[in-house]
């Protein structure tokens, strides 16, 4: 009896553990993912305020070059 008592003891202790530890890992996994999100939307509505800004990207790829 005692012996039961004791492994499901151990089992709860180890279920409480697991539970904070994947409680904590969603935390910071949905963090991220939404930080990733809002700075994709952030550089999608930048983009769509200067719809031809690639015609650019030679020219400051250029200017780059000769800054080194």
């Amino acid at each position: 009896m005692e012996e039961k008592l004791k492994e499901t003891t151990i089992i709860l202790i180890s279920i409480i553990k697991w539970s904070i530890l994947a409680t904590i890992v969603g935390i910071a996994v949905g963090l991220s993912a939404t930080l990733f999100l809002k700075a994709l939307n952030l550089s999608t509505f930048l983009t769509n305020q200067y719809p031809y800004y690639f015609l650019f990207l030679p020219l400051a790829l250029f200017f780059k070059c000769l800054r080194y």
